[in-house]
């Protein structure tokens, strides 16, 4: 879920969650492995020691870490950025840890096979659970990552509808009171890539300093006939809602677009073309609404945050006055992006819920 900075007005302003470069993320790493049965809310049997487990997990590998109180290998991935790429290894990893017998985790046991066994036995005693053999189970993932890159967002929701096999922790630092830097660890909820529940933990420590950037901001260019000067690109969190509308772009561009905020210069013509033809889908969101909804995209690796308008004509609405029947036709013409799905991208507020879903809800609010 968002944070909220609660001190210093009378309204409360989201806070920025600042991604943690490649340097630190490994420090992040560390508390994350540290505190993971409290994350995944139940106790677990670590078969690596935690010193161990970040040089396991280097360069994307997916490694078992701990066996579950039903018995099942837990396998972790930390990454970054997770890609489609770093997916495939994952899921082969989980692929192979279910065949791992608890022989092979006596073996590879630092404190040798005998007190392997002995532990494992004192951890499902306490528990009260029968013994599970381990033989045949299936193998739990657990990604850690800073950011999903677009390529994997599709996947990892589908991944994570099944919550009991696949979690998801998304880690952010947050700049605390003092100087303090607190660990942001959101889990994601079943199928849904926005949602969040938050855990934070202190990462500071007396005289450290850990390198930690905040997101870069969008590269911007000029519109036709504006200066480089004139063109205003918005905050992270900066206003929302439909700008003045400016000299219309091209449909479709092959690069990102950048958000203006600057009115047409007086005497300067404005083109006005044809309204596109309205998504059914889109007109009945629009139908429960009390006025025009505010929608975004953040790209947090590119530093980019994308907004429109759903008016209650159905359309979507640009910050430079164009206008779209289809979000896949928002998502490309403002991004250049052909690969991101609309419905699931453009969200009612960072966390809020994506175009899919207030259609769900507006077919159910619409049934007799």
């Amino acid at each position: 879920m968002p944070l909220f900075d609660l001190e210093g007005g009378a309204r409360a302003e989201p806070v920025t969650t600042m991604r943690p470069d490649d340097a630190s993320f490994g420090q992040v790493l560390s508390v994350v492995l540290e505190h993971l049965p409290t994350l995944l809310g139940e106790r677990l049997f670590m078969t690596l020691e935690r010193e161990a487990a970040p040089a396991a997990l280097g360069d994307g590998a997916a490694t078992v870490l701990a066996i579950d109180a039903a018995g099942d290998p837990v396998v972790v991935q930390a990454v970054p950025l997770l890609a489609a790429q770093h997916l495939v290894v994952a899921l082969r990893g989980a692929g192979r840890a279910s065949g791992i017998t608890r022989r092979a985790f006596a073996a590879s046991y630092a404190q040798g096979p005998d007190r392997f066994h002995r532990d494992l036995a004192a951890f499902f005693d306490r528990d009260g659970a029968p013994r599970a053999t381990g033989s045949g189970r299936t193998a739990r993932l657990v990604l850690v990552c800073s950011e999903i890159d677009d390529d994997a967002v599709e996947a990892v929701s589908f991944l994570s509808v099944d919550a009991a096999r696949v979690q998801v922790l998304t880690v952010g630092v947050v700049e605390g009171a003092n100087g303090r830097r607190l660990l942001d660890v959101s889990s994601l909820r079943p199928g849904e890539l926005g949602a969040r529940q938050t855990v934070s933990l202190d990462l500071s420590t007396p005289g450290a300093d850990p390198d930690v950037r905040p997101q870069a901001p969008a590269e911007t260019t000029s519109a036709p006939g504006q200066s480089p000067a004139e063109a205003q690109p918005l905050h992270a969190f900066g206003r929302s809602g439909p700008q003045p509308a400016g000299p219309d772009p091209a449909p479709r561009r092959e690069r990102s677009y950048p958000v203006y905020d600057s009115p047409p210069q007086d005497g300067e013509p404005v083109e006005t073309s044809a309204a596109p033809p309205v998504d059914a889908r889109l007109a009945l969101v629009a139908r429960t609404l009390q006025a025009p909804l505010d929608l975004v995209w953040v790209r947090h690796r590119r530093g980019e945050r994308l907004e429109v308008v759903l008016g209650l004509d159905g359309l979507l609405h640009a910050p430079d006055g164009a206008s779209f029947g289809d979000p896949d036709a928002a998502v490309q013409a403002l991004s250049g992006s052909s690969s991101s799905n609309g419905w699931r991208v453009w969200r009612a507020g960072e966390a809020g819920p994506s175009l899919d879903e207030l259609v769900s809800e507006a077919q159910e609010s619409d049934q007799p």
